[in-house]
């Protein structure tokens, strides 16, 4: 088995615990804005439990550009979490989380232009196959 199968299945089986708990909260009546900052607030205790984890030296052999990137890259995500809340607020669950799950094929094609990724073949049908099912869950 490929040694990042593993740490995959584990985010996809966690993310979708994320995304039942999630519609769970804010069916019990939580405001989805109020709801996002208790969760976004979870990322800092995670934060510094890897940092303490890998301590606190990896910190500082990081280089500025690279703290920049990770900042940007959690305000991003707690962005992200406002609006995916919000449909979860105000969709139902079997729509919203799995055309939400389509997110990659943002990072995928961000890939492509920026970074000078290919797909294969087969990786394209399998986007393609997506975007139809994306469309197919969103109507």
């Amino acid at each position: 088995m490929r040694t990042w199968m593993i740490p995959t299945l584990c985010g996809m089986a966690l993310w979708g615990l994320f995304g039942f708990t999630s519609k769970f909260a804010l069916n019990q009546g939580m405001d989805y804005l109020t709801f996002t900052l208790i969760n976004c607030s979870m990322f800092m205790f995670t934060a510094v439990a890897a940092l303490w984890m890998l301590g606190a030296g990896a910190a500082r052999r990081s280089r500025s550009k690279e703290v920049s990137l990770a900042v940007a890259s959690g305000v991003v995500m707690g962005l992200g979490q406002a609006g995916f809340f919000g449909a979860l607020d105000r969709g139902p669950v079997s729509a919203v989380v799995p055309l939400s799950a389509l997110y990659p094929i943002v990072t995928i094609v961000l890939s492509l232009v920026f970074l000078k990724e290919r797909l294969s073949v087969r990786q394209s049908l399998g986007i393609g196959l997506a975007l139809l099912g994306g469309v197919g869950l969103g109507s």
